[in-house]
């Protein structure tokens, strides 16, 4: 994803980051986000929250010098994701989510699985178990990672997205 949003902003040099160290998946996920940010030389601006009244403070006040907010793949934006996106905007910021989902919703970059096709790929599993197959004799199935862009989100925050990225993107909102 970082290689994304770095084509995406290529003078790229600080990324927001909201973070809630409660949670079970955000440091999970942090470490190698940090490594991606070390080895691209861009800095990591991390804002711990711990509740949604504090993570409003955070969304209303990001640093001025960053040029992005990258969104910790998580649950817990499941039912705050529309103000995260509307924060994002409003302070013209890119804002790069894990989900297609959400690009759909109006964030402005996603990389990450597609949680429909994941789903089906569960149920079929699930299917040929509950059928009778041995379980050890299912083949693991792996999941592609797709690249979404928003170009009305884009639009709204001012950002010209290349033309060859955009050919590259497996979903573009216009």
């Amino acid at each position: 994803g970082f290689v994304w949003l770095k084509r995406v902003v290529p003078s790229l040099k600080r990324i927001y980051v909201p973070y809630h160290p409660g949670d079970m998946a955000m440091p999970v996920n942090l470490p190698a986000l940090e490594q991606a940010a070390q080895r691209h030389q861009v800095e990591l601006v991390i804002k711990e929250f711990f509740s949604k009244d504090d993570l409003a403070v955070v969304l209303s006040t990001p640093p001025k010098d960053v040029q992005a907010v990258w969104q910790l793949p998580s649950p817990y934006w499941s039912d705050i994701q529309k103000d995260v996106i509307e924060s994002a905007i409003a302070h013209k910021l890119v804002l790069k989510v894990y989900s297609s989902v959400h690009v759909k919703e109006g964030a402005m970059i996603g990389y990450g699985l597609n949680e429909n096709e994941l789903g089906h790929q569960a149920a079929r599993i699930a299917d040929k178990i509950l059928r009778g197959s041995d379980p050890s004799k299912i083949p693991v199935e792996q999941t592609d990672f797709y690249l979404s862009l928003n170009l009305e989100t884009a639009r709204k925050i001012d950002m010209d997205i290349p033309e060859a990225l955009i050919k590259e993107a497996d979903v573009v909102i216009r």
